[in-house]
């Protein structure tokens, strides 16, 4: 077997930049192996701190420390991470020779990436695989138009109509993170895994997702494990050569250090994929398999009330109430305008009270308090829908409507009386069908 076939840096004039993007790479992966639990995929952050200095020293303004993964702090945690990962590579340069550290590294550094993508990629499996990133399309869901939906949910309300296509892509992924679990499949895992993660990222860059940076630095993974492999993966694919049986340098001197470190690092990703699965299986229990109260459904307003008696609502009540939905065992739900408006909601719902309680949907923890109606801010209502306070009370009449107490605006408020529909959706009655002929399907 020709040593040069694998397992070697570039030579030449792209040694330093291959340094330069294994060191960069190092430190993007950072906290590993924490991440393994955490699933803190974007620039850890540890570099926040910094990215704000840098941000405020170039733009001269505070930079936010918003904690979503494409947040701008994120990419300036990215030019600083670029700046410590140069001043590493000219480190690494001038060490090289005595510690010869290029070897060390083409033989450890993808072992160390490998188990960091693995880990991740059981992360969002698991969560496609069992439904919760991409649920079901509910009542809400399937009255909200085209129009008044972002990028994204258009995407997620994609995914959660075609389940069978969610699952592939979570099996896609499923199978990748399997493959980098050994050295032997690594090569197969990253040829796989451009495929897959470049499904991700065209969806993050068409559809303008918040995983941006996430997935085109797993991408990048992917295409680095590959340069060990390149001149084999040369010969299979362009000149059609023989392509040698690929000969693995061992980790360990001793063998038996080898079988017990392959035994350990087994059962740890065995480890990571159930508990990812259960992480799953849990969420998906507490946000969606909760049973319906007697609240669920979709209702349609028949009477106002603004304080002059009872009255129907008409077209020309534009900002007021149409449809009002509660769904997934009364966390979630919806409201619909008479101008067609939408604004999904999140719902706490305590039906010995009576009340229904709008919760923030950016808290972070489980038991931090919902917004209270002084600190409401009027831009979290999607089109001004008009509840401005946290709770609203609700009764049942005699005959069996829903009725609404809304506080208003200077301390005002409206009543709605709804009456309970059976909502129809072509989407939803229409389902698949094998033979398809128009125009039915135009």
């Amino acid at each position: 077997m020709d040593p040069s076939l694998t397992d070697q840096a570039p030579q030449g004039p792209l040694r330093p930049l291959w340094r330069l993007v294994a060191s960069y790479l190092f430190l993007y992966s950072l906290p590993f192996p924490l991440t393994l639990i955490t699933a803190q995929a974007s620039p850890w952050s540890f570099w926040d701190p910094v990215a704000v200095f840098l941000g405020r020293v170039l733009i001269g303004n505070e930079i936010p420390t918003h904690p979503g993964p494409d947040a701008l702090v994120k990419y300036l945690g990215l030019a600083v991470l670029l700046g410590v990962a140069v001043l590493l590579t000219l480190l690494w340069t001038a060490v090289e020779r005595k510690a010869d550290l290029d070897a060390k590294m083409t033989l450890w550094l993808p072992i160390w990436l490998r188990f960091y993508l693995a880990g991740f990629l059981f992360f969002y499996a698991a969560f496609k695989i069992i439904p919760v990133h991409v649920p079901t399309l509910d009542a809400a869901a399937l009255m909200t138009s085209y129009g008044d939906q972002s990028p994204m949910g258009l995407a997620s309300n994609f995914f959660g109509y075609g389940r069978i296509y969610a699952l592939f892509t979570g099996l896609g992924e499923l199978s990748v993170a399997v493959l980098l679990c050994w050295r032997r499949t690594a090569s197969a895992a990253a040829l796989l895994g451009l495929l897959a993660l470049g499904h991700g990222v065209a969806l993050n860059l068409t559809m303008d997702g918040a995983l941006k940076i996430t997935s085109l630095h797993f991408m990048l993974i992917c295409a680095f494990l590959l340069i060990g492999d390149r001149r084999r993966l040369n010969a299979l694919v362009f000149s059609l050569d023989a392509t040698p049986a690929q000969t693995l340098k061992p980790l360990f001197q001793n063998p038996r250090a080898g079988k017990i470190a392959t035994l350990l690092a087994g059962a740890v990703m065995v480890a990571v994929a159930g508990f990812q699965f259960y992480a799953a299986v849990t969420t998906y229990n507490q946000r969606y398999a909760q049973p319906p109260t007697a609240l669920d459904g979709v209702y349609r307003v028949t009477t106002v009330d603004q304080g002059q008696g009872p009255r129907p609502v008409t077209s020309t009540d534009r900002n007021l109430w149409h449809t009002f939905v509660v769904a997934k065992g009364g966390q979630a739900g919806a409201v619909k305008r008479v101008d067609g408006k939408v604004s999904r909601r999140t719902f706490q719902i305590d039906e010995r009270q009576q009340s229904i309680r709008q919760m923030n949907p950016y808290q972070s923890k489980p038991d931090q308090a919902a917004f209270e109606k002084s600190d409401t801010p009027r831009e979290l209502f999607t089109h001004a829908v008009d509840w401005p306070a946290a709770t609203l009370h609700y009764w049942w009449s005699a005959e069996q409507q829903l009725n609404l107490f809304v506080p208003t605006a200077n301390d005002s408020h409206l009543v709605y009386t709804l009456e309970k529909i059976e909502p129809t959706s072509f989407l939803a009655e229409r389902g698949f069908n094998w033979i398809n002929e128009g125009p039915i399907n135009n």
